[in-house]
């Protein structure tokens, strides 16, 4: 767990610093913790496979699980894997 309160874990060490982006996040952060406990998610050692789609919800879902396990918040083991979805033919359908 890190010392500083407002520490980012590495996955984000990019992001904006802005007041919004702040408030944002912390946001995200508590209602998906509140989630969690209110539905009993967590059994500590469990694996959680968290796809992700490649859209803004899939890839916030994975940031917010991470910085909870990075604080030590979330006792489970995340594996995250990309979903194709077959919305658009991949490289090896395509006909060129």
């Amino acid at each position: 767990m890190p010392d500083d309160p407002d520490a980012l874990p590495p996955l984000l060490q990019n992001a904006s610093d802005t007041l919004e982006f702040r408030k944002l996040r912390k946001r995200i952060i508590r209602e998906t913790r509140d989630a969690i406990d209110r539905f009993a998610m967590v059994e500590p050692g469990a694996r959680w496979l968290v796809c992700l789609s490649g859209g803004k919800d899939s890839y916030t879902l994975l940031a917010a699980l991470v910085e909870l396990k990075w604080r030590g918040l979330l006792p489970v083991n995340l594996l995250a894997c990309n979903l194709d979805q077959g919305y658009t033919p991949s490289p090896a359908e395509a006909e060129f």
